[in-house]
């Protein structure tokens, strides 16, 4: 079964309720995956315009606010 949906819910949920970006590593050990299956939802969800990544030390920020994130959007972009 395809995990990519419920990881990209994870880590959006991470990332909204972070007070600074969180880093692949960080998401990928809250989520029990490793940081590169992160970083490849991660760019999908980039890429859809969801959020940001930014290498090195800053990791993730929403680009939208949460609420404004649908689940069909999540769904559609992973």
């Amino acid at each position: 079964m395809d995990t990519k949906f419920s990881t990209a819910i994870h880590l959006l949920i991470l990332v909204s309720e972070a007070e600074q970006p969180m880093s692949s590593e960080q998401i990928a050990t809250s989520v029990g995956t490793n940081p590169s299956y992160v970083r490849k939802v991660a760019a999908r969800l980039s890429h859809a315009g969801i959020i940001e990544g930014r290498r090195g030390r800053t990791g993730f920020a929403l680009l939208k606010a949460p609420e404004d994130i649908s689940m069909l959007e999540v769904y559609r972009a992973v």
